[in-house]
């Protein structure tokens, strides 16, 4: 039975490559769809050209991969585009949204929009042009993505518990210190810690004040939510610090740090669970 869906010329027609078997199971969203050779912006914009990408709709995302000139550099992945965000969207571009393309390029074009962050403000999208070979493969890519969207609508999926965004608090021009910010990690849906060379900060969101919970240099961060405590390696010499959640929100947080003894020239850190014990290390 498999020889009769053989193609029988060789090589096989981009048409045909098109036509892949769509693989993905709809109620784990968990396999590939459809993939392909298309093109994206360089940096500069249209009017510098296009780059060759290699797309892949696979569990509900849209990777595009680049290809380096250097056989040694490898594949990266250059964009990736979850389809259950909710702001996700698919459309054919107009000659105004690609000022600078060939007029024979725009009905080969179409438009990838997702959430990029959101402020205050709102919510701000970011856009990427994807050009296609030929118009007929354009509607081809825009109907599978749309037919997932479908998919995704009719199971409610977007906006689910398992999906993440990305929330600006600041801009580099707003706070000096998050330019050497050396890691972060959550406290709680209202409480952010960072790590700078200024000192420990706590963010409190989504107001966005910022209050400098220490003065010593701080390389890394760590909530230990089990045990209510935070740890730091901070100072100049390096030393792993214990601080109370308690503290942090009143009080002086340096003055009651409990310094681990032996921890000197520490740089990295991790915590978990001892099961002999139980105890949060």
């Amino acid at each position: 039975h498999c020889a009769q869906e053989v193609e029988l010329e060789c090589p096989v027609s981009q048409e045909q490559l098109m036509r892949a078997p769509r693989g993905m199971d709809p109620e784990r969203g968990i396999g590939t769809v459809c993939e392909g050779w298309v093109k994206v912006p360089k940096p500069g914009g249209v009017k510098r050209g296009w780059t060759r990408h290699y797309a892949v709709v696979c569990d509900f995302k849209v990777f595009l991969y680049e290809f380096a000139t250097d056989r040694a550099s490898g594949t990266s992945i250059a964009h990736v585009f979850d389809i259950r965000d909710p702001n996700f969207s698919v459309s054919s571009v107009q000659a105004s949204d690609v000022i600078h393309a060939p007029p024979r390029l725009i009905p080969c074009i179409f438009k990838i929009s997702v959430t990029a962050h959101s402020t205050s403000d709102g919510t701000v999208l970011a856009h990427v042009l994807v050009l296609t070979d030929a118009e007929s493969t354009k509607k081809y890519w825009l109907n599978i993505l749309q037919e997932l969207m479908r998919v995704l609508k009719a199971q409610q999926v977007f906006g689910g518990p398992t999906r993440f965004g990305c929330v600006q608090l600041y801009t580099a021009q707003q706070v000096d210190c998050m330019k050497i910010v050396h890691a972060a990690d959550i406290i709680d849906n209202n409480h952010i810690v960072l790590a700078v060379d200024d000192g420990l900060y706590m963010v409190e969101t989504p107001e966005a004040s910022m209050i400098q919970i220490g003065e010593k240099k701080a390389i890394a961060v760590e909530v230990i939510s089990q045990v209510m405590v935070v740890a730091a390696i901070t100072g100049r010499n390096h030393n792993l610090r214990l601080y109370s959640l308690s503290a942090l929100e009143g009080g002086d947080p340096e003055s009651s740090a409990v310094k681990v003894d032996g921890t000197r020239g520490s740089y990295l850190m991790t915590t978990g669970y001892i099961k002999a014990t139980g105890t949060a290390y």
